[in-house]
């Protein structure tokens, strides 16, 4: 209906008609169409993860909607940097948080969101105090494992001597018995990041095997004894091979004749 007045004030979109009626009845009509939005735009984004860690990149796409005036632009912040756009990658390891909004037709301005991409693509460290790999050693070994994550943190990680079943979270590894071991050590981090090491630890608990061809005993013999004498070893080898008569030094060799009586040791 008609309404008398200078002014009309509207808070809602809508169509006006001014009518204006002189003194001997002319009248004129102009219609106005009011557009209004008052209300922001919504973004939401497609990061499925936010806030969690992970080893691999995601192209992360926004959508916005204004159901009124329509969505004129979307930007998004990384690192202090703004970019005009709905899709971004982060490539970055570490926490960044990424700001997105958008812009309305009618200028309204939504309020900052964020979406928090963790990555990590570095893979966890395993260090050790054993300084004599791949060398024999005469005794039983304890390794002591160091295994880190700078990024995203250790999640697991376990160590196995010669495939047998893996220990898990314990840092002092034992070593025991005569052979070529291997210790094989995993480490995964909360990203999904693993990394490996084997550390070969050679032990030789057992003195070599010493064989001869003096068949006498503690019999007499007649004349000059030749003893021909070698050695085994299972594990590290045979280093040195000689003898020594009557308590005296060492002399290396494989075979010895004596020709009055006495005592050697092989």
């Amino acid at each position: 209906t008609f309404t008398a007045g200078t002014s009309i004030t509207l808070t809602t979109s809508g169509s006006v008609i001014l009518v204006a009626t002189d003194a001997v009845g002319n009248e004129s009509r102009e219609t106005i169409t009011i557009n209004i939005d008052e209300l922001p735009p919504v973004t939401t984004d497609n990061y499925a993860i936010d806030g969690s860690w992970t080893n691999t990149t995601s192209l992360i796409t926004l959508t916005a909607t204004d159901d009124i005036s329509g969505v004129a632009s979307t930007s998004y912040t990384i690192d202090g940097t703004t970019t005009v756009g709905t899709t971004f990658t982060v490539s970055t390891e570490g926490q960044i948080s990424v700001l997105y909004r958008s812009v309305d037709n009618a200028g309204n301005i939504e309020a900052d969101q964020t979406v928090s991409i963790w990555l990590d693509q570095t893979n966890p460290t395993i260090a050790d105090d054993f300084t004599q790999e791949s060398t024999w050693l005469a005794t039983n070994q304890t390794i002591n494992l160091t295994v880190a994550d700078a990024l995203s943190g250790l999640a697991s990680y376990n160590y196995s001597v010669d495939g047998e079943t893996a220990v898990d979270n314990t840092p002092a590894v034992s070593v025991s018995g005569s052979g070529q071991h291997n210790v094989d050590v995993l480490a995964t981090d909360n990203a999904g990041n693993s990394a490996t090491a084997t550390i070969p630890v050679w032990i030789d608990l057992l003195a070599p095997t010493i064989t001869h061809d003096y068949s006498n005993g503690t019999a007499w013999n007649t004349g000059s004894v030749t003893i021909v004498f070698g050695a085994t070893d299972a594990h590290s080898g045979v280093a040195t091979l000689g003898y020594e008569l009557n308590g005296g030094t060492f002399t290396a060799g494989t075979s010895i004749t004596l020709t009055t009586s006495g005592s050697v040791i092989l």
